[in-house]
């Protein structure tokens, strides 16, 4: 999971994006954003989904997180 919510921290650093707008981008809370950066929060079928949709090129990430549950 590691590795997913490094690639949006990437994301969110190159796009010039807060986490408010990230997590509007997505589909969730702002909040959401937070608990999964510490820990607190798995990724969601709807959270995956939408890295996906709007980052095409993390679906291996995606791929890789589910394989590892």
């Amino acid at each position: 999971m590691l590795e997913l919510i490094e690639a949006l921290e990437a994301i969110k650093k190159r796009e010039g994006l807060s986490y408010a707008q990230l997590a509007t981008k997505l589909g969730v809370a702002e909040n959401y954003i937070y608990r999964l950066k510490a820990g607190d929060r798995q990724p969601g079928e709807k959270l995956l989904h939408a890295i996906m949709k709007h980052y095409p090129d993390l679906t291996w990430l995606v791929i890789k997180f589910l394989q590892e549950e």
